[in-house]
């Protein structure tokens, strides 16, 4: 269940159709609960339900809290709360088979600077990107307060997708929701033939006027789990209002699950610090190194061997977007490699006017005038680009760069696999007081009001020299750091530290036979 419940959740909370939807649910997502950093302690919750709030961080003294996304969630439900990919109003939340994002965007040309560095919808997009690069279930859900017509962004002639909404209209929101849509193949569920149920309806109901603002959207692995949707009506029973927008309910058809929430896919940075005090802790932590060390192969495949390496040249890069998300937005790329340095740069960004072609772009043109022989540390805030060169990267040129902003991407990487020096991308806070990111901030955005440029061409960058020179085995040519933040986990209860080691190794191991199964679960009776 989704609903933007326009604050007054706790006195909401009371209200016995509520209660009846939440009981009715095994995850409560609600948008604008306006509530204040350990707010949520106070909430009179439902037994079964635990609360994960993320709630905005002004920069003023004394707010008035607005905004805010809050999940209930039922107790036997294994889930990990994403922290290192939240943001103001964004929620990630990642389960078994699906990451799950409650959002609540502002509507378009509010401010937002008093508690956020960033347009909010810009960082959606830049979350979608993310996890839209993992291949794994996504459904996003919440009150994006963009409208998109009956436009639906997947329907083809050989994919139809129809939609059929009640509201007509499409905002330049709504054709930016669309188009990033487009980009990550992800589907509208609203309004969608291919999805029972009655989900056509408007969601959002002002004095100025109703209006379908709140989604459903998702990935087409995540779309096949979806079993119903339906949009409530805005008044219950027995003629009361919740909220002045309706509640949106989906139903999925879930695998069974597994043994316990260990046996779900992990990524290599969820895993806290492990102890080695027994043997079976020191085989967790052998199994763990093992798949670094083959995502390690992937990339030394992918960008080849080093040779060279030097004090490295520092150069901090970022992105700019002027009326991201609309039709007359202006992007631009800043590099800077320090005071009075004739390699600093202010360029408009070539192709689509967005702010992660512009993060691209300012890496690229970087390369560019930097020698091959010369080791680099890159400094940026942008974690789609870190993450794009250091983790999906293998996986993108497998399928051609089929991804947006792949042309640019592609030759990033071809530059890389040139150079005989390693490159180091090191994640920063963007607009915390870092001085040479700042600069860069500021070339970006003058960049952003050049004049525009023609479009994006290729460049002709040749092969790889060969060459007999041994290379350095131990120096990898492309590596990441990122910021440590904390990530807060809820898991179902085990009996034991060392049940879990065993399922979280049975799991990395996979196709257990049946001589070694007997194996693993004498040894989990022990």
């Amino acid at each position: 269940m989704s609903l933007n419940i326009n604050g007054d959740l706790a006195l909401n909370l009371l209200c016995p159709t509520l209660q009846r939807q939440i009981c009715n649910s095994a995850v409560v997502l609600f948008q604008e609960t306006h509530l204040g950093p350990n707010d949520h302690e106070s909430l009179d919750i439902p037994s079964g339900y635990q609360v994960v709030s993320h709630t905005r961080t002004y920069r003023t003294i004394f707010p008035h809290f607005h905004g805010g996304v809050l999940a209930l969630i039922a107790d036997n439900l294994a889930v990990t709360r994403r922290l290192d990919l939240c943001s103001p109003d964004i929620l990630v939340l990642e389960f078994e088979h699906f990451f799950l994002v409650n959002a609540y965007i502002l509507p378009e040309y509010h401010k937002w600077d008093s508690f956020s560095d960033s347009d909010p919808f810009q960082k959606l997009e830049d979350t979608l990107m993310l996890l839209s690069s993992t291949g794994k279930g996504l459904f996003l859900m919440g009150d994006l307060n963009a409208r998109t017509g009956n436009h639906s962004p997947l329907h083809t002639t050989n994919n139809p997708s129809p939609r059929l909404s009640e509201d007509a209209v499409i905002s330049t929101r709504g054709r930016a929701l669309l188009e990033l849509c487009r980009q990550l193949t992800l589907d509208i569920l609203n309004g969608n033939s291919r999805f029972p149920g009655q989900h056509s309806g408007l969601t959002s109901f002002h004095a100025r006027g109703s209006a379908t603002v709140d989604y459903v959207i998702a990935n087409l692995a995540a779309s096949a789990l979806v079993r119903m949707l339906t949009i409530s009506p805005l008044f219950d029973e027995d003629g009361d209002m919740i909220s002045d927008h309706a509640a949106l309910f989906l139903s999925l058809n879930l695998p069974a699950p597994s043994h316990s929430s260990t046996k779900r896919k992990q990524s290599k940075f969820r895993f806290p610090p492990l102890p080695t005090h027994t043997e079976l802790d020191r085989l967790l932590i052998e199994v763990l190194n093992s798949k670094e060390a083959c995502d390690a192969r992937k990339l030394g495949r992918l960008y080849g061997p080093t040779y060279d390496t030097s004090q490295p040249i520092s150069v901090y890069i970022d992105g700019s977007c002027h009326g991201n998300g609309t039709d007359v937005a202006r992007a631009g790329a800043g590099v800077y490699f320090g005071p009075n340095s004739s390699r600093n740069m202010a360029l408009r960004v070539p192709g689509a006017q967005t702010n992660n072609r512009g993060e691209a772009y300012a890496l690229l043109k970087a390369l560019q005038v930097i020698h091959t022989d010369e080791s680099i540390s890159v400094y940026s805030d942008s974690l789609y680009v870190i993450q794009t060169i250091t983790v999906s990267a293998p996986q993108h040129a497998a399928q051609g760069w089929r991804l947006p902003n792949g042309d640019i991407f592609k030759d990033i990487v071809r530059l890389i696999q040139i150079r005989t020096a390693p490159i180091c991308l090191i994640q920063v806070k963007g607009h915390s007081g870092n001085n040479h990111h700042d600069q860069a901030d500021r070339l970006a955005n003058i960049g952003a009001d050049c004049p525009e440029v023609p479009a994006y061409q290729s460049l002709l960058i040749p092969l790889p020299i060969p060459t007999n020179r041994p290379s350095l085995p131990n120096l990898l040519k492309v590596s990441a750091k990122l910021l440590q933040v904390p990530v807060t986990e809820k898991r179902l209860t085990l009996r034991a530290d060392t049940l879990s080691s065993l399922n979280i190794i049975e799991t990395l191991t996979g196709n257990v036979t049946e001589s070694s199964n007997n194996k693993w679960n004498g040894a989990k009776n022990l």
